[in-house]
Formats: C-alpha cells, sequence, structure tokens
C-alpha cells in the first residue's frame, strides 16, 4: 500500500488532528501499532483509489475520533473542518447513546447489526469511508488470538460487504478478496 500524501492544508489538517486524537491509544490486534495507523490506513486506500474525493479522504481520516476519543463531538468537528465533514462523520460513527445499558455482548450485537441496516442510508463518502475501514479491519482479524471472535466479525464484515458492494469502487473487490481469504484460513465459508 501507497503513504498517504499530503496533497492539500486540508488532509495535512485532518492528519494532525486525528493524531492527536488518537494519541497514546493502540491497536486491538496486540501489536503495539498506534491506533491513528488505521484511519491513516483507511485514507490512505481512498486517495489510492478515489485520489479525486477529498473530503472522503478526510472523513476517513477523523472517522473514530468522535466515537472513540474523549472530547471530540460533532460540533469540534463542524467548527474545525466543516458541516460537509462533520455529516460525513456523523454518517459513519456509531451511536451507541441509546445502549449504554445492554450487557456487553448484546451491545455489540446490535451495533453490528445497526451498522450493517445504516450501510443503504449513508452518504456516498461515507461508504467509501466503511469499505476502506472493513478492508482495514480485514487486516487484523488473524492476528487476535481468539477464533470465536473472528468467526463473528468476519461474518459481520461479510453482511457489511453485501450492503457495500453496489459501490463502484476497487474497494469493493479488495474487499472480497480480504473477508474470503480470511474466511478460508479460520475454516468458514
Amino acid at each position: 500500500m501507497e503513504k498517504l500524501k499530503i496533497t492539500s492544508d486540508r488532509i495535512k489538517q485532518a492528519l494532525d488532528f486525528a493524531t492527536e486524537a488518537h494519541k497514546g491509544v493502540f491497536r486491538k490486534s496486540g501489536d503495539n501499532r498506534p491506533y491513528v495507523s488505521h484511519p491513516i490506513q483507511v485514507a490512505t486506500l481512498i486517495q489510492e483509489y478515489h485520489p479525486e474525493n477529498e473530503n472522503a479522504i478526510i472523513g476517513a481520516l477523523l472517522h473514530d475520533t468522535v466515537e472513540d476519543c474523549e472530547n471530540i463531538n460533532f460540533k469540534v468537528i463542524e467548527d474545525t473542518f466543516g458541516e460537509d465533514i462533520k455529516n460525513i462523520v456523523r454518517d459513519i460513527t456509531d451511536d451507541e447513546s441509546d445502549l449504554q445499558n445492554l450487557p456487553k455482548d448484546e451491545l455489540k450485537k446490535v451495533r453490528r447489526q445497526r451498522q450493517v441496516d445504516n450501510l443503504k442510508n449513508i452518504c456516498s463518502e461515507a461508504r467509501i469511508i466503511r469499505l476502506g475501514d472493513k478492508i482495514s479491519n480485514t487486516v487484523d482479524i488473524t492476528e487476535v488470538n481468539d477464533l470465536a471472535w473472528q468467526i463473528g466479525y468476519t461474518k459481520f464484515i461479510r453482511a457489511c460487504y453485501q450492503e457495500l458492494k453496489d459501490i463502484k469502487s476497487p474497494l469493493v473487490n479488495i474487499l472480497d478478496e480480504k473477508i474470503t481469504s480470511v474466511e478460508k484460513q479460520i475454516g468458514i465459508s
């Protein structure tokens, strides 16, 4: 994969913002990669296949900030990056505000189903970001030493793929290939 190219001040601003927002947080795969490597990977995929879509690249860099970072909300995103970027980030952010009382396993199940159900209703930039997000997440599945989790997460990504496969993007085929490879590695098909 190519390296993210800083092709505008807005992309640089979003990269700096995401880096600061995710500071001190690491990926769940256990390899001590800074978490910000994930949104950078997603943005790089989008930039490689959709270089003309700067808003999607910026949205990819910011896609987990409201959901995962303290003191970051939609107003901060809008004040810093404008209404269009805020709307993209809102479309890609999982709203769990009404799910706080659910047990952890049930929360995960409901959150995943909502994400799948919402994929047809989000803006085109958010759908492209979700493709890149799932490609990036698929790379990490086999690094987690928990077969039940691997199977459940792979099925979730396959369900996301089914809702995104109508997008005209090379990322659709890349995601399908990645999921198929993981399904073979962990013994599901």
